[in-house]
């Protein structure tokens, strides 16, 4: 079961767009490879971006517009699926 996820870094540019990346990690802090990560805009729950985990964990969504985002994360196998 997956449960929560470290934002590393949020990189705006000029244009007023931005990156997220972070790290996705069980309730132990292991990492957790090929989650699903999806970037919802907070207020609408639009989805705005998806990326997949790495074998360690760490992920890449963006480019973004600069807002407010909700993001969601499932691991292949978990209860949730």
């Amino acid at each position: 079961m997956l449960f929560l996820f470290a934002l590393t870094a949020l990189c705006a540019q000029p244009q007023q767009q931005a990156t997220l990346k972070g790290v996705v990690t069980d309730v132990t802090g292991a990492s957790v490879r090929q989650a699903e990560i999806r970037v919802l805009q907070a207020d609408s729950h639009l989805l705005i971006a998806h990326a997949t985990s790495l074998e360690n964990g760490e992920f890449v969504a963006g480019p973004l517009p600069a807002g407010s985002y909700t993001l969601t994360a499932r691991a292949p196998g978990s209860a949730s699926e």
